[in-house]
């Protein structure tokens, strides 16, 4: 399985997310970083993890599709910088689930969310935003869940959009989506709520509805 990162200086949520893929069982893994220009220690994290940091043309679209090139498995797995893995066996898991499903009209898999937050208050909020991330709709898969497909599958996709810096998440789920539907897969992906705290939840809620 390869697991493709795209980063844009994460130095300080980067070495939390390399470390859960050092404990994970089950399944040998090689990991590429993506990086599309970062000025601080994202290189330097990489480096010190013994991870691949391929530099790339900046948007996350371009990132991906670099790092997919660059990468050998036959099993695709995206993660943002940020994400939190919560299993030792998470990545086996999901892979294992993907491939026994029976009727193979499962396209792709992905993780439920949960916020990690430093702030109280908004518990609303998040819990909605937690359940739509575990109904398994159009709409509703964005690339904080993790995306876990073959490679042939993703060559037949037509790769990830690379003409907006990002939304490339939602344009690659609309195509899951018209053919065939997505796995929900076993586990919880645990991101970081840094955008509601620093930008503030009801801003960032109007700015995401606007950006869609």
């Amino acid at each position: 399985l390869s697991v493709l990162i795209p980063a844009l200086n994460e130095a300080q949520t980067l070495p939390a997310l390399l470390d859960d893929l050092t404990k994970q069982q089950g399944l040998p893994l090689e990991v590429v970083v993506a990086d599309g220009g970062s000025r601080d220690a994202t290189a330097a994290v990489c480096q010190a993890h013994g991870v691949a940091c391929l530099h790339a043309p900046r948007g996350r679209g371009a990132q991906l599709n670099a790092a997919v090139a660059a990468s050998k498995a036959p099993w695709l797995v995206c993660l943002h910088a940020d994400s939190h893995l919560t299993s030792p066996t998470q990545l086996a898991d999901g892979l294992s689930a993907l491939q026994a499903q029976t009727d193979r009209s499962a396209v792709a898999g992905h993780w439920p969310l949960r916020f990690v937050r430093a702030q109280p208050g908004y518990e609303g909020m998040f819990r909605q935003l937690e359940a739509k991330s575990a109904s398994n709709r159009p709409g509703t898969v964005n690339g904080d869940q993790g995306l876990l497909l073959h490679r042939s599958t993703l060559t037949a996709l037509g790769g990830f959009d690379e003409s907006l810096p990002f939304f490339e998440d939602h344009r690659m789920a609309a195509k899951v989506f018209a053919h065939g539907r997505f796995l929900l897969l076993p586990g919880v992906i645990e991101t970081s709520a840094r955008r509601f705290e620093i930008e503030g939840h009801g801003p960032r809620m109007v700015v995401m509805a606007l950006m869609v």
